[in-house]
């Protein structure tokens, strides 16, 4: 406890004289990083909820993600956009203020599509088909868009 005691006054006296520009930056910086870990925790969270490990992750990665923050690039691209978790891509983006807005939109479109559309989206109606179509085809989902011809009856639910 002296050591604590010790290491708290030292940092006190170290931040009391810090200037106040010093200060925001290092308290921004902190902010980050803090922010950076909450997101990395979901992402964690996320995985281990998983069913089954996929393969197309690496264990040594995953056992990093466990025990040192990783650097948000990595965050990004080797965990949430891969596994996917759109929402929390999009956290990532504005947590780093990305600002480039075609992926900013192809993400907030892939989240849409994994939220609104069914595993399979099945209609006869050839404007609804081609409208669904063009918002999977950007999220890479729409071979899951189905149009049947008036006759066929799959007994599925039809838009």
């Amino acid at each position: 406890q002296t050591c604590f005691r010790t290491a708290q006054k030292s940092q006190r006296r170290s931040i009391s004289s810090m200037p106040d520009e010093d200060l925001q930056k290092t308290e921004a910086e902190v902010n980050d990083t803090l922010r950076v870990a909450t997101l990395q925790h979901r992402v964690l969270e996320n995985i281990q909820a998983l069913p089954e490990f996929p393969e197309y992750l690496d264990a040594a990665k995953i056992a990093e993600l466990k025990t040192t923050l990783v650097d948000v690039n990595s965050l990004f691209h080797e965990f949430a956009a891969k596994i996917p978790l759109y929402d929390i891509c999009l956290a990532i983006l504005h947590n780093c203020r990305f600002d480039k807005a075609e992926v900013v939109r192809d993400v907030w479109n892939r989240l849409f599509c994994e939220v609104i559309l069914p595993s399979e989206t099945i209609t006869r109606d050839k404007d609804v088909f081609h409208m669904v179509q063009n918002i999977a085809s950007g999220a890479d989902v729409a071979d899951r868009i189905l149009l049947l011809p008036d006759a066929v009856d799959n007994g599925k639910p039809i838009f």
